[in-house]
């Protein structure tokens, strides 16, 4: 199986299931709906070349050196909205709806600046639907409750980039996503909470045409801080 399919089929399931979890457990949850902001550091990404054959030839070196571009991310911001349940004083299921951009400032290619050939700028924009399952961990005494949590999904993955002013890239892709959770809320009324946690979260294998006789593969992996409002109802 095509593994960039399989990573599709796998988001599209676990957003699936948990909406089916939600419906079959209507009558034994509270629900709640959710908004958070993000402050959104990337890793430095990576364009991988499919085809190296060609840019090999193209730019007359051999097929050995690695033609892969690094690009630097600058950091982004992000916002998402959720509505989920909390079936105990432990287990809250979600589906999420979130938006990620960092804009690209600089790169290099076979280790060279490509402020040589007039730098690399553009973005790289994520929309996700995600399904995330919370665990959280009462304390006693303490009104702060800890939480930790994983998500799994789909994100359209929304890229441009260009390389000494020339657009190389401009294009989007749908692909696997994923995320990890860890951070602590706090009662502001019976209905309402403010939380603020860590997210690490990612996408592989997004697949972009080339300005170049090929395609590159595109990965993101990114830190973010969130901070955001939960209400029951």
């Amino acid at each position: 199986m095509d593994l960039a399919r399989f990573h599709k089929k796998l988001g599209v399931c676990g957003v699936s299931v948990l909406v089916a979890f939600l419906g079959r457990s209507a009558q034994a949850a509270d629900y709640y709906v959710a908004a958070q902001g993000s402050a959104v550091w990337a890793s430095d990404s990576t364009w991988d070349v499919i085809d190296t054959d060609s840019i090999a030839r193209l730019l007359a070196i051999p097929t050995v050196i690695d033609t892969d571009i690094k690009t630097d991310l600058n950091p982004g911001f992000g916002a998402s909205a959720a509505f989920g349940a909390r079936f105990n004083d432990r287990l809250r299921v979600e589906g999420e709806l979130r938006y990620v951009r960092n804009t690209i400032d600089g790169g290099r290619v076979l280790q060279v600046p490509l402020d040589y050939v007039g730098g690399a700028a553009g973005d790289v924009a994520l929309a996700f639907a995600m399904g995330n399952v919370y665990l959280d961990i009462p304390l006693r005494d303490w009104s702060l409750k800890p939480y930790v949590g994983a998500g799994l999904g789909w994100s359209q993955v929304d890229a441009e980039l260009a390389i000494g002013g020339f657009s190389a890239v401009d294009a989007s892709d749908g692909v696997f996503a994923y995320q990890l959770m860890v951070g602590a809320a706090y009662p502001v009324s019976i209905q309402a909470e403010i939380f603020a946690g860590y997210r690490f979260s990612g996408i592989r294998d997004a697949t972009f045409e080339w300005a170049l006789p090929t395609e590159v593969e595109f990965d993101w992996r990114a830190h973010q801080l969130d901070l955001g409002v939960r209400w029951y109802f």
